[in-house]
Parts: C-alpha cells; sequence; structure tokens
C-alpha cells in the first residue's frame, strides 16, 4: 500500500520542503486545477498549469526519482466553478493536455463528472450519463492514437449512488473500457462519512468489480493497480493493506498488487494540530511519541537529511515557546514520515497476525469474525492510541463486509451476483441518490 502525498506550486522562498516529502513517498499528485478554474480558462491558463506541473518535476520529482500523478481538476465542476455552458471546452481542455505532456506525467486520472454542487440541471441521470460520455469518448479515442497513455491513465469509478454505479457501468461496457484500461482508481468518497455518519469503507465492493475486470481483460503483465482518491481515515488505510494482502493472495503467481491512496490530511494537520502524536520506526521496533516536537535527532535527520536538520530544531523551539514557526509547513515531511509509519505497521500486523489466512481457512462469518475480535483486542493492547473502540468497531465491520464477496471470488467470480452484492453495499453506503 503506498500513500500519495498532494502536491501543489511550492513556495521559491524559504527552505525547500517538497524534496525531503519525495524522498519519502517516491510518488505526488498535482492537480491540473489552478488552469481550469478560472472564469475564462482555455488552454493558455491550461498551458500555465502545465508548465508549473514541469517545472515542479524538474526541480522536486525527477531529483528524487519520483513519479507524478495529475488530477484531471474535475472537483471545480463539482463545486460549480465551471458553468454547465462550458463543461464541454473543459473536457476539451483536459483532453489536449491528456494528449500533448504524455511525455511528462508518470500517471494521469480520467475526469470525471459525477454531479454538481451548485448546478441542479445537472444533477439527472441523463445529463451525468452525457457528459461523461463525451469526456470518456474523447479519451478512449486519445488512449488509442497514444499507446503511452493507455499505460498512464487511471479510469475513475463512482459509485457512492446507485444511480452513479449504473451510469459508470453502462459507460464502461459501452465503450468497451475494460480492453483498454490499464489501471483504476475509485472516486467521490471525500466527505462520505460525514453525510452518512457510516463508519466502515465505501470501497470494498468497487475494489472486488476492479478486481473481475483485471482477471477478465487477462493482461497480467501489469499489477493489478486500484487507487483511493482521498482518503486518509485510519480504518480505510488497515483495510487497504489487508486487502492488497488478500487480492494478492487470489493472484498468486499471476500477478501482483498495488493499492495505493492520496490525501491531503498529513499536511494540513502537521499545520493545525500541534498536540498529534508522532509514529515512527527503529530497529523494527514501533515507537509511539507525545507529537511533532519530541521527534528524536535521528529522526528529524532521516526525515530532512543533514542540511536542513538544524533549520527544523530551531522550528521545533519555536514551537515549543509558542513563537510563530517561520515556515507552516515546517512539519509537513515529519508528519507523512508519521503517517507512513502507521501504515508500515498497519502491512505488519495484516502479515504477522495471519488475516488473510483466516479468511480461507475460516467457512462462516461467524468463526472469522471471532478471530478478527481476538486479533483487534491484542493490537489494543500493544499499541491503543490506534486501536481505539471505534478503529476496532469499524475494522470488524470492514472485515464482515468484505467476507461476503470473499465468499462470491471463492465460488462464483460472475458479474452477475457481483452486481447484486454492489447494489446490496450502495444501499448499505446510506448516501442520498441526487440524481433524478
Amino acid at each position: 500500500m503506498k500513500y500519495i502525498h498532494v502536491a501543489g506550486k511550492p513556495s521559491d522562498y524559504g527552505p525547500d520542503l517538497q524534496s525531503p516529502i519525495l524522498r519519502q513517498t517516491g510518488r505526488c499528485l498535482y492537480s491540473l486545477i489552478e488552469g481550469l478554474r478560472q472564469k475564462e480558462f482555455n488552454t493558455d491558463t491550461l498551458g500555465m498549469v502545465a508548465r508549473n506541473i514541469r517545472h515542479y518535476i524538474d526541480r522536486h520529482v525527477r531529483p528524487n526519482g519520483g513519479m507524478l500523478y495529475a488530477d484531471s481538476g474535475g472537483y471545480s465542476i463539482i463545486k460549480g466553478d465551471v458553468h454547465p455552458m462550458d463543461i464541454f471546452r473543459f473536457i476539451d481542455c483536459y483532453n489536449v493536455y491528456l494528449k500533448h505532456e504524455s511525455d511528462i506525467y508518470n500517471y494521469i486520472f480520467s475526469l470525471d463528472i459525477p454531479f454538481s454542487l451548485k448546478y441542479d440541471k445537472l444533477n439527472t441521470r441523463q445529463a451525468i450519463y452525457e457528459l461523461n460520455k463525451s469526456s470518456l469518448s474523447m479519451t478512449k479515442n486519445v488512449m488509442e492514437e497514444c499507446p503511452t497513455v493507455r499505460d498512464k491513465l487511471h479510469f475513475v469509478w463512482h459509485f457512492k449512488m446507485r444511480s452513479q454505479y449504473e451510469i459508470w457501468k453502462r459507460l464502461y461496457e459501452e465503450l468497451g473500457l475494460n480492453h483498454i484500461v490499464t489501471h483504476r482508481a475509485l472516486g467521490g468518497m471525500v466527505g462520505l462519512r460525514g453525510m452518512t455518519k457510516k463508519n466502515f469503507s465505501p470501497f470494498i465492493a468497487l475494489s472486488y468489480r476492479c478486481l473481475l475486470d483485471y482477471m477478465m481483460a487477462g493482461r497480467f503483465g501489469r499489477d493489478l493497480t486500484i487507487h483511493n482518491l482521498g482518503l486518509y481515515i485510519l480504518y480505510d488505510r488497515f483495510h487497504m493493506a489487508f486487502l492488497e494482502r488478500l487480492f494478492g493472495r487470489y493472484l498468486e503467481g499471476i500477478s501482483g498488487v498495488a493499492i495505493s491512496y492520496d490525501s491531503i490530511n498529513p499536511t494540513h494537520a502537521a499545520r493545525m494540530n500541534k498536540g498529534m502524536p508522532l509514529y515512527a520506526w527503529q530497529d523494527d521496533q514501533f515507537m509511539t511519541l507525545p507529537n511533532m516536537t519530541s521527534a528524536p535527532d535521528w529522526l528529524v535527520s532521516s526525515v530532512y537529511g543533514d542540511d536542513l536538520a538544524g533549520f527544523v530544531l530551531d522550528e521545533v523551539g519555536r514551537r515549543i515557546n509558542g513563537n510563530l514557526l517561520q515556515n507552516v509547513n515546517t512539519f509537513a515531511p515529519l508528519s507523512i514520515a508519521s503517517h507512513r509509519a502507521v501504515d508500515r505497521y498497519f502491512a505488519w500486523a495484516v502479515e504477522s497476525y495471519g488475516l488473510v489466512d483466516l479468511f480461507f481457512k475460516c467457512k462462516s462469518p461467524t468463526t472469522m469474525l471471532a478471530g478478527v475480535n481476538n486479533i483487534v483486542k491484542d493490537l489494543k493492547v500493544k499499541v491503543p492510541g490506534l486501536f481505539t473502540h471505534k478503529m476496532i468497531k469499524s475494522i470488524i465491520e470492514n472485515m464482515e463486509l468484505t467476507y461476503f464477496f470473499h465468499r462470491w471470488w471463492m465460488d462464483r467470480r460472475d458479474y452477475a451476483r457481483l452486481d447484486l452484492l454492489t447494489i446490496r453495499f450502495i444501499e448499505h453506503i446510506g448516501f442520498p441518490d441526487g440524481l433524478s
């Protein structure tokens, strides 16, 4: 499981804090939105963000051996920053970038238009279907013209409403995308738990859809790749670590599995949450420290390098004394290191406690859940700050939901039954369907 850093145009002033991040993550996400949210956007404004991306790659990505993912910027359509009359121009601009900058970005996400927060007339099944058919048809043409794009594009699924799932499924089938799609992504999950008050991972059902599509495509020269857009909640990350290992068992001897996610949260939390705990690994031991200012010298040096260590330690002193930091993002690289240490611990726990083996050994959800319950109780004793009562409850619910898909995979592996399970899962998500 890999974390992808959400990047943006860096400041030309102060210390370089992007490189310490890229040295850790190796991957970053940069959105086209800054070139497409203007009232009068066009290929000129798109060219501005394209230049910024090239500059960011030259300055931070390539020197650290990293890779850049380009985001479509379609969130500006959701927010209503783009007038409905201008959406087709937006689609044109995105596809211009998709084609003409294909030798610049390493990966890119498809342009998805799931609904509008501002323009209700867009929120119909027909309008969303037509807009996304236009977007995906143009993208498919680019993929057929430029084979390199096929190896870089992540097709983004939407599914939190049943109507969205049916639209995306229809388009996927009508356009024959499974014969051309290499990478898959799941969108629309940002803020979902806040609206539904549900505390389980919403990506379970569509992860299995991606798995079946991958198997049916039969192109096993590349790993199965699934990216979850905009997630950071702890139980989501624990379950991603589990699914990566479980899917790896399904595909053992056939292919590898790579699940990833992105979030602005580690960077944002470093600015806003002075009291958040700091996690680290040393000598194969998982460590919990009170906060960022308690970072030992060895950790600061390993994250920032010797050139920046002195500056960061000075910033630690400023925060302890209640003074303003010289750079509000000083602790972002350390926060990301802590974030990744937690992910590493989750992967270790899934493997060490044999959670995948448990799924294969148990013939009923009752016996499986009894085993999971014993495991998470032990984890709570070891790291109580991570494995809270709410976290444990969510892990158990995730395992129960996944077990039904696991049994389907072991017994049938057919689209008809998966479709029924997925619709039932979407109903369990409980997001109000806003498409008429």
